[in-house]
């Protein structure tokens, strides 16, 4: 490992990245595990989860280590940086993690019925110092090259700063506990090295609106305690401690730009985390789609076939190269009432490249027409901020949001709203965890008009759920009141004058307003 450390002396002459605005800092959870625990393989949901929920914010670094990770074997992700560091906080119980560093009643240990709790009081804290990080690799000869920008937002002169790089692997597979048995399981976020000591190295400018930068240059091991180590499953984790080893005031994660990468370009594409139900009545459809090339994408083209009508449409996205995003596919098709639409859309290109390809199909019904009084009633259970709420137009538009919710309570929602303008609607439910909105304990989702129920759910799966609606252009007449205005004229139902000089005058009613012609 060659390391190149230092800091800028003349800030004008450079070209810095990094940001200088105040920003939320990332928050890091390192998990303590081990293929032979049956409780960790509920610490990886949990832990999956948060990565989920939090949208970037959250990186996640799983530590193989302890008497319940195997030391040798057909698979052994146990490090001595990872060891070290378990020894260092005192993991000693399986699966427990630690939060950004920080001790809570003494411990930096949580088990796994507080991660979520602690991530939430560290999701809203503003960084000491922002930071910025890029990488190359070449697989011609393994070597890697990091280059990493810091910026200090405020004062932290009297504070112990450091800077810690390392790597994580994906797609490791192996075995896992559970409490019902052994079973075989893919490993994500795994720590296979640091690239820094495990105690970091020393940030020496600290002051107030001075950067820092870094320069680190790696050689990738072919293997890691005897596992492969693939360049595309390396992510690499950067992050600032400000006590020494503890208290981390902010984290990155990144993949790498990959030269010389002798890999086929392919696309995995999977339904999207809220599947198209019974009804729908979006102009676009939305894929999961994981980017197995070397490149970052950034559209995709489809054949999007509505009722044998098909279309070649180009969406754009920033998926970065072997990870997974998703994809909004613009399409366009009439929606009347009761009315069943066959789909399929088929991904045939990522940015000008051809591809295998690949294809999402199914049928739904357009919703139902309603009048324009809307009332949503949203019972949720205690984790509501996980949750959003929203109601969008037919283009995903918000037009109106509810919340945001607070964690650690349940909240209810009860509000009736009046949609001027004529469409298609959707009332939202997202749960960003993917968790689910736990209603075998509380909650309900109900939608409803003047005329009725549109739609009620008691369970909420995975994502969330949506309730489709139309409101027509012709709203119709709910009452007629006849003002007398002195001239004598009477009018029917139609707007044609039936008493008195017409001169073929007529009322016309549209959308809840008088207009004569």
């Amino acid at each position: 490992m060659l390391l190149v450390f230092c800091v800028a002396a003349v800030y004008a002459q450079q070209n810095y990245k990094v940001s200088t605005e105040k920003e939320k800092k990332g928050i890091l959870i390192e998990e303590f595990t081990g293929m032979r625990c049956q409780y960790c393989y509920e610490g990886h949901q949990i832990s999956g989860s948060i990565v989920n929920g939090y949208k970037g914010q959250v990186q996640l670094v799983c530590i193989h280590t302890g008497r319940l990770s195997p030391s040798s074997g057909k698979y052994v992700y146990k490090t001595e940086d990872g060891d070290a560091i378990a020894t260092e906080f005192g993991a000693r119980s399986f699966p427990s993690a630690m939060i950004c560093r920080k001790p809570l009643s003494g411990s930096y240990m949580l088990s796994r019925d507080g991660w979520r709790s602690m991530t939430d009081r560290n999701k809203d804290d503003i960084a000491i110092a922002n930071l910025y990080a890029e990488a190359s690799y070449d697989n011609s000869t393994r070597d890697m090259n990091i280059r990493i920008e810091g910026y200090n937002t405020s004062d932290n002169s009297s504070k112990d700063m450091r800077l810690n790089v390392l790597i994580t692997q994906d797609n490791l597979e192996g075995t896992q506990a559970t409490p019902n048995g052994t079973i075989g399981y893919t490993h994500m976020h795994v720590l296979r090295d640091y690239i820094t000591p495990t105690s970091g190295d020393a940030i020496s400018n600290k002051a107030e609106g001075e950067y820092f930068t870094a320069e680190y240059k790696y050689s990738l091991p072919e293997e890691i305690t005897g596992q492969v180590v693939k360049p595309e499953n390396i992510n690499i984790i950067v992050f600032i401690t400000e006590d020494g080893m503890k208290r981390v005031a902010n984290v990155k994660g990144i993949k790498p730009e990959y030269k010389n990468m002798n890999i086929k370009a392919q696309v995995e594409m999977t339904a999207p985390d809220i599947n198209v139900g019974k009804y729908y009545g979006y102009q676009y459809f939305e894929a999961n789609v994981f980017n197995n090339s070397a490149e970052t994408m950034k559209k995709a083209t489809f054949d999007v076939n509505i009722d044998d009508n098909v279309n070649e449409v180009v969406a754009d996205c920033n998926i970065a190269p072997f990870s997974k995003g998703t994809v909004k596919v613009p399409c366009s098709y009439e929606i009347k009432e009761g009315k069943n639409v066959k789909y399929a859309f088929t991904i045939k290109r990522i940015n000008d490249t051809d591809i295998d390809a690949k294809t999402l199909k199914g049928s739904f019904e357009c919703p139902s027409v309603v009048n324009n009084n809307i009332n949503v009633k949203f019972v949720s259970d205690r984790h509501a901020a996980e949750n959003e709420l929203t109601i969008k137009d037919m283009n995903g538009n918000i037009v109106k949001s509810f919340g945001p919710f607070k964690n650690g309570r349940s909240v209810t929602v009860d509000q009736a709203v009046k949609i001027e303008k004529a469409g298609t609607y959707c009332v939202e439910l997202t749960d960003n965890f993917g968790d689910g909105v736990e209603f075998s304990k509380q909650g309900s989702l109900n939608v409803s008009c003047d005329n009725g129920p549109i739609e009620n759910f008691s369970n909420i799966p995975s994502y969330g759920a949506r309730v489709f609606f139309t409101i027509e252009d012709n709203l119709g007449i709910n009452d007629v009141t006849i003002e007398e205005n002195g001239n004598g004229k009477t009018y029917s139902i139609n707007g044609m004058v039936i008493d008195g000089s017409s001169n073929n005058e007529r009322i016309v009613i549209k959308n809840g307003k008088k207009y004569i012609k």
